[in-house]
């Protein structure tokens, strides 16, 4: 019974979310319904939490560019984030891997719904508000990075939860609530970019202090009685963020370095941070508002949900100039509208103020990433809208009258607008007309907000256009492409790499990341080391595919060769005349006196191309971070793996360390003496695994003790609700 009154108490949230689960019932079935780019998170996700479940952290990716170490890859998907943990979870309940990636992404974005909902609630402090609030967001373009850009949501849901935590702890100081944006924080500095959010926030304060003044003496108050009453807290929340901000940080310092090369994203740039980008590359991003524009109204059934926000916020956003003006108002449409022109890129002068002046912005690559953080701002500013116009219903005869005719003109206005734009759903039409219909009953005293018909009546007027957008959107719109079965990144090792161009597309669609361990790679899509990426530059392609296919070759002969004044035409012959010869560069690589070792015309026979298991060479162990392998060579043999350098790898040799070679400019050697030797190569030190394990447990030990805490504020807050209700 209880349960029962539960359910109809909350009527007005779970008819959406069951509309939204029919709509994608097919995607919750185990169907086709990811995006070729989607496909990318998906198989990334897989490969990490499926290597971290076997007990090996990810640090080195041997599938891609011949080896990278895997750095900027789990920034797209932060590793140490605790709600990765629901994929194995899905995995273990017998869900196949597509499936279970569907119903974590599904999951974290209600997550992020339900924190939406909670800061709706502290704004506007109105349950029925929130759930409008709710409402929007479930059928806003926020549920597009669920199937075609998963990073985008991983920026959006901490985000939200953020703003939720710092509006709670501004109206009530509480350990809890800093805590929780403590936790917040660290999710966001362990993911991709999180400048996205900092923008948000930045503009969001200063909005806020010219606007609120006084309040915000007040707040501040209230904090420095806090941190004096909580000082340990206080000290273990920043200490908490300073572990967060680590792994960026050793990114951000090895890419100003030079170590790697990101050609997709630093060609052109003035900055030589190789994590900077072009401010031309991201105006390519300018094109999509002349885009943006069309689809906000028209070809509505053919939709990608790449930029959409249901109709029923533009006949509000109509009706608001019926509203005064307030400041919070103020607040949301400027940071709003600020954030929406960045988007714009080159098509205002906004952007390029800020990629000047502000360095941060000159890491950003999707600029189109900021309409997904800028949607939720307008749906609160149409909420507060909507507050504005349920709170000032007339009273007097003369003023309803003015009222009605303002809502009919305005409605009658945009229904005009509607009928000038291209192809308009049926459905907007009727959401027009019903919000005419709503909306003079109401301020004729009709239907009052305390009546079941009120709440029922709004929530059809929010979901009517959006269940019609999002139902063509599932039929027409998505490029959705069939699963494979193939594993990706299945830690499965192979002495030969395929061709790139035998090797087929995993799904309908070219992307430059669709061959797995390939010998060949795309040069503008490189994300690797600068060694590679100058052999790929200036040594044939044949040739460099042919020789580097072979993971393991086997010397007779190594000649030091000069590390700046090299001759890849030289290289380019041993390789292609198979020469019984490998070159050892210095590290770092700067300019030697080459040894004097005899002329490449008298080097005689082949190297071994290891392509499998022999008496002489057999694979031992393998793993994402590790290789060993055992050899048995009569004379002594110098070793390359064709796997890229890093100074971060360590070989054993019979279990004592020897010194690694960057072979053949940008591979590893390693001298073998006759007889039996195990070889083991070793990515990372046990000092960078312990952080990086450490960091796991962190994350997941702060965010379990978050929850318990959680429920027992809850757990309390109903016993003392109950005792309440007995005294009564």
């Amino acid at each position: 019974m209880r349960l029962t009154r539960f359910f109809i108490k909350h009527l007005i949230f779970f008819i959406p979310i069951f509309l939204w689960l029919f709509i994608y019932r097919k995607a919750l079935m185990g169907g086709p319904c990811m995006t070729r780019h989607g496909m990318d998170y998906y198989f990334l996700i897989k490969y990490y939490m499926e290597n971290l479940i076997r007990g090996v952290f990810p640090m080195w990716d041997p599938f891609l560019f011949w080896g990278k170490a895997d750095d900027l890859d789990m920034r797209f998907i932060g590793e140490f984030n605790p709600f990765l943990w629901l994929y194995p979870l899905f995995l273990k309940l017998g869900f196949a891997p597509p499936q279970s990636f569907i119903f974590y992404a599904i999951s974290y974005f209600f997550i992020g719904l339900i924190g939406f909902y909670l800061l709706a609630k502290r704004i506007f402090k109105d349950r029925l508000l929130a759930c409008c609030a709710f409402v929007l967001f479930l059928f806003s373009s926020e549920v597009a990075p669920i199937f075609n850009n998963f990073c985008i949501a991983l920026l959006v849901v901490p985000a939200v939860w953020f703003f939720y935590f710092l509006v709670a702890f501004a109206q009530e100081p509480d350990q809890k609530f800093f805590l929780g944006l403590v936790f917040s924080v660290m999710i966001l500095a362990i993911t991709y970019m999180p400048f996205y959010w900092l923008t948000v926030l930045i503009f969001f304060l200063i909005s806020f202090i010219v606007l609120y003044p006084k309040e915000t003496k007040t707040i501040l108050g209230r904090w420095m009685n806090f941190i004096v009453r909580n000082k340990l807290i206080v000290l273990f929340g920043v200490l908490a963020i300073g572990l967060a901000m680590i792994p960026g940080i050793l990114w951000y310092c090895s890419a100003q370095r030079g170590d790697f090369v990101f050609s997709w994203r630093h060609a052109g740039a003035e900055d030589p941070n190789a994590a900077s980008v072009n401010i031309e590359t991201i105006n390519a991003g300018g094109i999509i508002a002349p885009y943006i524009f069309k689809s906000l109204f028209s070809h509505l059934d053919q939709a990608d949900l790449f930029f959409y926000i249901p109709g029923v916020c533009f006949v509000i956003l109509a009706l608001a100039v019926l509203n005064r003006l307030n400041r919070v108002s103020i607040i949301l449409f400027v940071v709003g509208f600020i954030i929406f022109l960045i988007t714009l890129a080159d098509l205002t002068p906004v952007h390029r103020l800020l990629y000047q002046s502000v360095y941060f912005f000159r890491l950003f690559r999707n600029i189109f990433y900021f309409l997904y953080m800028a949607i939720p701002v307008f749906i609160l500013f149409c909420v507060e809208q909507l507050r504005l116009l349920f709170n000032n219903q007339p009273i007097d005869t003369k003023t309803k009258i003015y009222k009605l005719g303002g809502i009919f003109l305005l409605h009658l206005g945009f229904l005009w607008f509607l009928y000038r734009q291209e192809d308009i759903i049926p459905s907007f039409y009727i959401t027009v007309g019903l919000s005419f219909i709503f909306f003079a009953s109401y301020y004729l005293g009709w239907i009052k907000r305390e009546r079941p018909v009120f709440a029922a009546t709004l929530i059809i007027l929010l979901v009517l256009s959006p269940v019609d957008v999002f139902r063509s959107c599932l039929k027409n719109g998505f490029s959705i492409v069939d699963w494979k079965p193939k594993d990706r990144f299945y830690p499965r090792f192979s002495f030969l790499r395929p061709f790139k161009k035998d090797e087929g597309d995993f799904y309908k669609g070219k992307s430059p990341q669709d061959v797995q361990d390939a010998s060949g790679f795309a040069s503008w899509k490189y994300s690797g080391y600068p060694a590679s990426y100058l052999l790929h530059e200036h040594i044939n392609h044949d040739i460099l595919e042919t020789y580097v296919r072979h993971k393991f070759v086997v010397y007779d002969n190594a000649q030091t060769r000069d590390g700046q004044q090299f001759d890849f035409k030289v290289m380019e012959k041993v390789f292609a005349q198979r020469k019984n010869i490998a070159f050892v560069f210095p590290d770092p690589l700067r300019p030697i006196a080459s040894s004097s070792a005899s002329s490449l015309d008298s080097i005689s026979g082949e190297p071994l191309f290891v392509e499998g298991n022999s008496s002489e060479f057999q694979l031992d162990v393998f793993d994402i971070n590790r290789v060993q392998v055992k050899t048995m060579f009569p004379v002594q043999k110098f070793l390359v793996y064709n796997d890229n350098y890093d100074p971060a790898w360590q070989v054993f040799v019979n279990g004592r360390r020897e010194e690694i070679l960057r072979a053949n400019l940008a591979f590893k050697g390693i001298w073998l003496k006759p007889g039996k030797n195990v070889v083991e190569f070793r990515y990372g030190s046990w000092p960078r695994h312990f952080v990086n394990f450490f960091l796991l447990f962190f994350f997941n030990g702060f965010f379990l003790y978050l929850v318990g805490r959680w429920i027992l504020f809850y757990r309390g807050n109903t016993g003392i609700k109950d005792v309440q209700m007995k005294t009564a």
